[in-house]
């Protein structure tokens, strides 16, 4: 039996690759895939997602060198082998250098927890891991003492309530902040109060933090505020006017809109007021109670104040209304017709000399123009005025001769 020209040569490649991997380790070929990634990228930092281009994971293939070295298990020559590639026995070595550049870099240790190094190193998220591990009081003393050297903050909780303070502090003596309020570094102290209020209510926000926001007039409930400035707004304008028919389009000359929280306030006790999941939002009766006592008015009808003697004297006083005048010629022709001597003599009595059915209906005198109406007029008269419709004629009989005919036949 014959062979293709080349299949021989084929084969033994094949047999003798065969051969090299039944007698090579594993392990020699993952250090072929570190050395190739060494040449690379200059490093063995390599990432949790890097996979080779024929499959393989080479970051599985460094962390199960790492404890096959840290149980004593390597041998000599692959310890040295990985050595000569830079390899990295203790990643919290690694860790404490890059926390060390990020800290001389920034002048602190607050990482975002998704930041990563220009070499690609999750520096963020190995803090995390960090603090995690001394919250269980796993990380050893000598890492813990020069991590603290680098400013290294355990309980980021207490660092943020600290910046939260110390910004509203610095805030222009009251917490009114607007939602998108960020200060000059870059705070967002809007967000951050929000979030805070958020907390709050579900009690999750620390005493000591609670008792210092209040010491600097922390409004909890914006909501309740809004209301109590409206109720104060009212007041002030009952004093001044005795009552409270506000208009529509008011303002305080202190700035607040009182009438368009007037106008709220009516819509939510009226019920027209929904919120964003479509329920209906109501008025609570405490408020209504404390509008009531101000003399509210509800019904917009009701709304409108009459106007006081200094403000009618200062409105303008209309022209009066002169009759428009008519020409002489047409006031002929209208009084001539009117007599009975012009060239349209009579038209008026023949109009009301008409049946009642034919004459024109007022709202079409009041509707159309006088050329329209002379029209009508002459349309209505006519139909009234047609001669009567004549009896319809009796079928014609048949002649003598064809009756004649027929018979004969």
């Amino acid at each position: 039996m014959e062979l293709p020209a080349g299949t021989a040569d084929r084969l033994l490649a094949q047999v003798r690759l065969l051969m090299v991997r039944q007698v090579t380790s594993l392990w020699w070929e993952g250090y072929g895939h570190a050395t190739t990634y060494r040449e690379q990228h200059d490093h063995l930092d390599v990432p949790a997602e890097h996979v080779t281009d024929s499959g393989h994971r080479l970051v599985q293939w460094i962390i199960n060198a790492r404890q096959h070295h840290r149980k004593g298990w390597m041998p000599a020559d692959r310890i040295t082998a990985l050595d000569r590639l830079g390899m990295i026995w203790d990643t919290e070595q690694q860790a404490l250098a890059h926390v060390r550049t990020y800290r001389d870099h920034h002048g602190h240790l607050a990482v975002p927890q998704a930041h990563r190094t220009s070499d690609g190193y999750p520096l963020g998220s190995r803090i995390n891991v960090l603090r995690r591990t001394y919250a269980k009081g796993q990380l050893a003393q000598e890492r813990i003492d020069a991590l603290e050297e680098l400013g290294m903050v355990w309980d980021t909780r207490d660092q943020a309530n600290e910046q939260l303070i110390a910004h509203a502090r610095a805030y222009h003596g009251h917490l009114r902040v607007p939602r998108d309020h960020v200060t000059q570094d870059g705070y967002p102290l809007g967000n951050t109060l929000k979030i805070r209020r958020s907390r709050y209510a579900h009690g999750n926000v620390h005493t000591d933090v609670v008792q210092a926001l209040d010491e600097l007039g922390m409004i909890w409930d914006l909501h309740e505020a809004r209301f109590a400035d409206g109720l104060a707004a009212c007041h002030r304008y009952r004093e001044r006017h005795g009552d409270l028919r506000v208009p529509v389009t008011f303002i305080e000359p202190e700035g607040y809109n009182l009438g368009d929280f007037i106008a709220y306030q009516r819509a939510l006790h009226a019920g027209s007021v929904r919120d964003r999941a479509g329920r209906t939002r109501t008025l609570l009766p405490e408020r209504r109670a404390a509008l009531d006592e101000l003399g509210m008015l509800w019904t917009v009808a009701a709304a409108g104040r009459p106007p006081t003697d200094a403000e009618l004297a200062a409105r303008p006083v209309p022209p009066a209304r002169q009759p428009a005048r008519r020409s002489s010629a047409r006031a002929g022709r209208r009084g001539s017709r009117a007599e009975g001597t012009g060239p349209r003599a009579g038209h008026h009595h023949q109009l009301t000399e008409l049946p009642p059915q034919a004459r024109p209906r007022e709202s079409y005198r009041l509707s159309t123009s006088s050329r329209t109406r002379r029209r009508m007029s002459r349309c209505w008269r006519r139909s009234a005025t047609k001669a009567p419709t004549p009896p319809a004629r009796e079928p014609r009989k048949p002649s003598a001769w064809f009756s004649r005919g027929w018979d004969a036949s």
